[in-house]
């Protein structure tokens, strides 16, 4: 169900008014359908000589609060709460990223087992207004090979090092996966660490905190 438009922006939201069990796989795949099909549009119009456009996509799970809201003059049908707002932070910090589509733990649980549904784990990070750290995940288009397969398992690596603190190994590893395949949120990875080297921070928990939306 498409809720609105919110500027540029679009939001939908599944599971409602219908009980939707598939839920989270069905927004996962709504999702990729609509970066492929970014992907043939912005084929289309370079062609023509113009400009690219890109997105980025959050999906999260969760309890909101469902219905028609609002008052007499004027109230529509829609999702709010605490969970709605992680959503567009969510949608959000792809471009922190250098990702497409991000997707919350609960969301990741929720398509576990779905084999052509890969995510990799990307960071833990405090968002702005939150005082919980949240674990956040990409969506990939597919499951990775080859060269992609080896820069996911060094980010992997890589992130093990940089949770513990051990920021000059973290960076290798993260060199190494922008060399496999030039892997976007590996760059943004080595140059924290190249930072966290050089100022490193006190009683290091591995959690990023965002202090912008």
């Amino acid at each position: 169900l498409v809720d609105k438009y919110i500027g540029d922006a679009i939001m939908a939201l599944w599971g409602a008014p219908l009980e939707n069990p598939r839920a989270a796989e069905d927004a996962c795949r709504a999702a990729l359908a609509m970066i492929a099909g970014l992907a043939e549009l912005n084929a289309h119009w370079a062609a023509r000589g113009l400009p690219p456009l890109d997105i980025g996509i959050g999906i999260n799970v969760g309890e909101v609060f469902v219905g028609n809201v609002g008052s007499r003059e004027r109230f529509n049908y829609t999702v709010i709460g605490d969970e709605v707002n992680f959503t567009s932070r969510l949608e959000g910090l792809n471009k922190a990223y250098g990702t497409r589509i991000m997707v919350s733990e609960s969301a990741r649980t929720a398509i576990a087992g779905i084999p052509d549904l890969f995510v990799r784990e990307l960071d833990r990070v405090m968002v702005k207004g939150k005082k919980e750290p949240r674990i956040i995940f990409e969506l990939l288009p597919a499951r990775p090979e080859g060269k992609a397969a080896e820069a996911l398992e060094c980010f992997a690596r890589g992130r093990k090092h940089y949770g513990a603190g051990r920021w000059h190994e973290a960076a290798e590893e993260f060199q190494r996966a922008v060399e496999h395949a030039d892997d976007p949120p590996s760059r943004v990875f080595l140059e924290r660490c190249r930072q966290l080297k050089k100022h490193p921070p006190a009683g290091w928990s591995g959690v990023y905190e965002f202090m912008e939306k």
